[in-house]
């Protein structure tokens, strides 16, 4: 699937065109490539015409069942010139890509792409080909990460009063009061190691980050447990509308809550 939601009509004059070197018209008229990375389908499904770019993503769980690829062009032909992104994985293409066109001459892009060729752990790389040629290309890893047995938002009182050593979790939260300057996060797991770095990002509907956590290892919570993290409003606030929190986990992003403030 492909989503091309920004585009920048660039328009030159002939005349100007007509008087350049044909080596300089020829530089003018290639297709540069300015960035290209990895994200998630969360990331995917909020891109939107007024949407920052997206998150940048090196690793991904064991099991993903999509990813996205963010890539940002220039001087394409509209409707003419043709991408595709390939994966390689121990030497060999795994996936060889959709062939799409750019529908502007300038231009962001991300397409969501399913996952199943790209199971196995290990070092993998994705290669944008345009017009046939290899352009560019961003490395990714499928890692091991601990399973997320349980997740879900909870509000900052119930932070405030949640014992780790309790008997009971705290009670779950699917929406919050429009201007709360706090909400709170609670996940459960099993397999978490010891080296373990994990850290939670909130994202409003729009995908702009509108928090991120410190990063956290799990020394005191291994292999089993359960952790409850405040989540503070970097403007002060989380105004009305829906968010999403993002548990990552060495980087790979393992589990997505969607939530709302009204």
């Amino acid at each position: 699937m492909q989503r091309a939601l920004r585009g920048f009509m660039v328009a030159a004059a002939i005349g100007s065109l007509l008087v350049l070197p044909a080596t300089a018209h020829a530089q003018r008229a290639a297709t540069q490539i300015v960035g290209l990375y990895m994200t998630t389908e969360q990331a995917y499904n909020a891109y939107s015409n007024n949407s920052p770019a997206p998150p940048r993503v090196a690793a991904f769980p064991q099991g993903v069942a999509v990813v996205g690829v963010y890539l940002h062009y220039r001087g394409a032909k509209p409707h003419k010139t043709t991408y595709r992104v390939g994966f390689r994985h121990n030497g060999a293409e795994v996936r060889h890509g959709v062939l799409h066109t750019f529908d502007y001459v300038s231009g962001e892009t991300v397409l969501s792409i399913p996952a199943d060729a790209m199971q196995a752990r290990g070092a993998y790389q994705a290669t944008l080909y345009v017009d046939g040629a290899a352009t560019l290309t961003t490395n990714f890893s499928v890692i091991r990460t601990p399973t997320i047995d349980v997740a879900y938002m909870i509000t900052a009182k119930a932070w405030d009063a949640y014992d780790p050593n309790g008997k009971s979790d705290p009670p779950r939260a699917t929406s919050f009061p429009a201007g709360v300057d706090r909400v709170g996060a609670f996940f459960s797991y099993t397999g978490m190691a010891k080296a373990d770095i994990h850290y939670v990002a909130v994202y409003d509907a729009l995908g702009k980050q509108v928090h991120r956590s410190q990063n956290h290892d799990a020394a005191g919570y291994v292999p089993n447990g359960s952790i409850a993290i405040i989540l503070p409003a970097d403007s002060g606030h989380y105004p009305r509308g829906k968010y999403r929190t993002d548990l990552y986990v060495n980087g790979a992003m393992v589990k997505s809550v969607p939530w709302s403030a009204k």
